[in-house]
């Protein structure tokens, strides 16, 4: 009996061996941490697994189109003292001097148009606009005064093409340049409620001929029936721009010496008391006081 127990001994010694150490290794390898990722798994971990199709697609936002184009008439008429604006015009060489857009305006019907060579609808618009002034016998009646919204480059072949082609045009008198930041003509309409924040070119204007805002257009012109008809009335309205300009009212009191802004007076209420300097230049601003500002110094080419 003894010789038997003894290989009994041994065999279950070895069976419990055999079944300790494999529960050891695994206990060892928790302890050790998790095993590295495969080299195709660490790939998709990084780069994400693939798209569900079932799944719903992600939201994207892209950028607003442009707004649609808008014509806007303007009644009662606006005063807002554009003709004070201060502009650049080329001269024969190509050269900016200084300027104001009240010489190209005149006592006449005026078609404002804001445009720029990086601006494709307004180098579509610019042939109809021409196309409709020598279309029709406006005469000295009408005058177009095109506003360059980028500096002069002789470089920029279409921008030099356009504006030959405005010289040539009867009814263009003066090419003027606005290198405000944003614009200077753009910002006075804004600020008056005429226009949005951040308003597309090209932009078309119309003034009647006491300089009154009466339309305008934003965006492209791509028919210009609506302006034709625009400007047939203001046309019809001119026997009465014919008469002499009647002479500003005083403001009360005006003519004692003093210039007294309680009593309203400014330089152009009352001019023989609150007189600018030889240096300055009275500028009428609209709903607010008249001020002497400095004169207009040159351009740099």
């Amino acid at each position: 009996m003894p010789a038997l127990a003894e290989p009994s001994a041994r065999r279950f010694g070895l069976t419990l061996a055999g079944v300790a150490a494999p529960l050891l290794l695994a206990l060892v390898w928790s302890l050790q941490g998790d095993p590295p990722t495969p080299t195709r798994a660490r790939r998709l971990a990084e780069t994400g697994a693939p798209a569900d199709p079932s799944a719903p697609a992600p939201t994207t936002i892209r950028p607003q189109a442009p707004a649609v184009a808008v014509s806007v008439a303007v009644d009662p008429p606006r005063r807002l003292g554009l003709s004070q604006l201060s502009l650049g015009a080329l001269d024969s060489d190509g050269r900016l001097v200084p300027t104001r857009l009240a010489p190209a305006l005149g006592r006449r019907i005026s078609v404002v148009n804001v445009w720029a060579t990086y601006c494709a609808p307004c180098m579509r618009e610019l042939p109809r606009l021409l196309a409709l002034l020598a279309d029709r016998p406006w005469g000295a009646d009408l005058r177009l005064v095109p506003v360059l919204l980028e500096a002069p480059d002789r470089l920029n072949e279409p921008q030099q093409a356009a504006l030959r082609a405005l010289r040539a045009a009867p009814a263009s008198k003066q090419q003027l340049v606005d290198l405000t930041p944003a614009g200077a003509l753009q910002t006075l309409l804004h600020d008056a409620g005429l226009l949005p924040e951040r308003a597309t070119l090209p932009l078309t204007l119309v003034l009647d001929c006491e300089q009154q805002v009466r339309w305008l257009h934003r965006g492209e012109l791509t028919d210009t029936t609506a302006l034709a008809g625009v400007l047939d009335q203001l046309r019809a309205e001119l026997p009465r721009c014919s008469e002499p300009a009647p002479e500003p009212a005083l403001a009360e009191g005006c003519g004692d010496a003093y210039c007294d802004p309680e009593r309203a007076e400014d330089c152009a209420t009352c001019p023989p008391d609150c007189a600018c300097p030889d240096n300055r230049e009275c500028v009428a601003l609209a709903g607010r006081r008249a001020r002497c500002n400095f004169r207009s110094q040159g351009l740099k080419d």
